[in-house]
């Protein structure tokens, strides 16, 4: 609610008061439950002093505070001015312009009281713009509708399909259409093909290693319970010892599986992308509910990828990138947005119209990269092969070329895939790059937001009159799949830098 006026006539705005209690849970939950850990598990161990480490949450609860009575906002006319601190006062003034994303995040607690973080994010800076925490979902809103006002707003489509009826929004003044959900076999789907259950893993492993549980095992260890596991394993010779390791790594998958299904049951319950107006919207997420809306205008990257086991299902994912922060710290979001974890192949190019609207994808004329790209890797795997034969032959004799040998024919096999896999196209209003035969990759860099055109050469590319172009958006990311093309003809090179140089020159830019 307005509790002032600022010096441009503009309202002041607030945060919801239960900031207060979200903000000092959070530090209970950094400061206090640690403690408590301590306290439980280092009771006999001598923990000493460790305990007086809890006394430093009362300092951050006191300054959690004077953030919240220090935190206030508005809406000026072209931009969010964000004002805290009260000893040392700092305002951000964030034009609307460069706002990319405003992302929700809802953990139960959120929803229960109807009210979410927000975090915006801008086209630079390691981390998001800001955090407010935690606004009302009516403010929300209305912080929506401040950062994207005066674009024009495009008119619901009818539609044919019963997945993409049109669904009100709350108020019924401006509607949003569903392009893509996902029920909960398509999530199960997910999570087999994904395989992520490592995630999972490795947190629960992060964990044990922090609360000292593997010292505390390892301590508990001796000869006779050694002695004791050993006589528990049958003993049936070689073969006995072969289904028994076999049974284990089937054991082990399956329950990679199992854990992977967990993470996206988890993480992706519910998912639906919504088009209101310009804005795409994806919201997903069972007990933490995550919400990002980012603009069509301002997608930068679109790329598709389909695993070997995403062909199997006939199954493509789909995601974007903005030039929105690209932290990893914990809470973070980056500058991607899932419009389809996973959908049927044939209803890909319906949602790639619906998200590029200004980009033809229909007939794409793949052209290839050059000629003698098949004969380079052939020739670099020969040299590997060569070199890995002469500590092999010293070794083993004769028998132990079998294996470089055998590679031989899988080099073969693999360059020809390679080449008939790797191509780009120029199509109306993009760059189009697909690459990859085993995992396949395609990614869609619209004319308007390219930002430079970079053209390489190693010395071995120079020996074959090759070179590497790579097309850099202001939200492409060197882990993501970037349009990077390699192996083409230098003269090829050249004219697609001029050529792209002249199509990003007709562009007006816009974040």
């Amino acid at each position: 609610m307005p509790s002032e006026v600022g010096r441009t006539g503009q309202p002041v705005q607030r945060l919801h008061p239960l900031s207060l209690l979200f903000t000092v849970g959070q530090q209970a939950r950094n400061l206090l439950l640690p403690g408590i850990v301590v306290l439980v598990f280092a009771s006999g161990r001598g923990w000493g002093g460790e305990l007086w480490f809890m006394v430093l949450c009362f300092p951050d609860v006191i300054a959690a505070l004077f953030h919240y009575w220090s935190y206030r906002y508005r809406f000026d006319a072209e931009e969010l001015v964000i004002r805290e601190g009260i000893v040392f006062r700092n305002e951000r003034h964030i034009p609307y312009a460069r706002i990319q994303n405003v992302d929700l995040v809802q953990n139960p607690l959120h929803r229960m009281f109807d009210v979410a973080e927000v975090r915006l994010e801008t086209a630079g800076g390691d981390k998001p713009e800001a955090v407010m925490r935690v606004l009302s979902l009516e403010a929300v809103d209305h912080l929506r509708t401040r950062v994207f006002a005066g674009r024009r707003e495009r008119a619901p489509l009818p539609t044919t399909d019963e997945d993409d009826a049109v669904a009100p929004v709350a108020g019924g003044a401006d509607p949003s259409r569903l392009l893509h959900s996902l029920n909960a076999g398509d999530v199960v789907r997910f999570g087999l093909i994904s395989n992520k259950g490592m995630v999972v893993v490795a947190a629960a492993v992060g964990a044990l290693w922090q609360l000292d549980l593997f010292d505390r095992w390892w301590e508990s260890l001796s000869r006779d319970s050694v002695e004791r596991l050993r006589s528990m394993l049958p003993s049936g010779g070689l073969l006995s010892g072969i289904l028994l390791a076999v049974l284990a790594i089937v054991v082990l998958l399956i329950l990679m599986r199992a854990l992977s299904v967990l993470w996206a049951i988890g993480k992706f319950h519910g998912f639906r992308l919504t088009l209101r107006g310009e804005d795409l919207r994806a919201e997903h997420g069972l007990l933490t509910r995550v919400s990002k809306t980012i603009p069509r205008h301002r997608i930068q990257v679109l790329s598709t990828r389909e695993s070997f086991l995403h062909r199997r299902c006939g199954r493509v994912a789909v995601e974007v990138e903005t030039a929105g922060s690209t932290g990893q710290q914990s809470g973070s979001s980056s500058g991607r947005l899932w419009l389809a974890p996973l959908i049927r192949r044939e209803r890909v190019a319906a949602l790639l119209r619906e998200a590029l609207p200004d980009v033809d994808l229909s007939a794409i004329g793949w052209m290839p990269v050059s000629p003698r790209t098949r004969r380079r890797l052939l020739r670099r795997a020969f040299y590997l092969v060569a070199i890995a034969s002469v500590p092999a032959f010293w070794g083993l004799g004769p028998a132990g070329l079998t294996l470089p040998l055998a590679l031989v024919p899988l080099a073969w096999i693999n360059a020809s895939l390679y080449v008939r896999h790797t191509a780009y196209a120029l199509v109306p209003g993009a760059v189009v790059y697909r690459s990859g035969w085993w995992n396949r990759r395609l990614s869609v860099a619209r004319f308007s937001k390219i930002q430079s055109l970079e053209q390489s050469a190693s010395p071995f590319d120079r020996r074959y009159g090759m070179a590497a172009l790579r097309v850099d958006t202001a939200g492409a990311t060197r882990t993501g799949h970037s349009v990077d093309i390699p192996y083409l003809d230098t003269a090829v090179v050249n004219g697609l830098v001029d050529r792209l140089f002249a199509e990003a020159g007709r562009t007006a830019f816009r974040w």
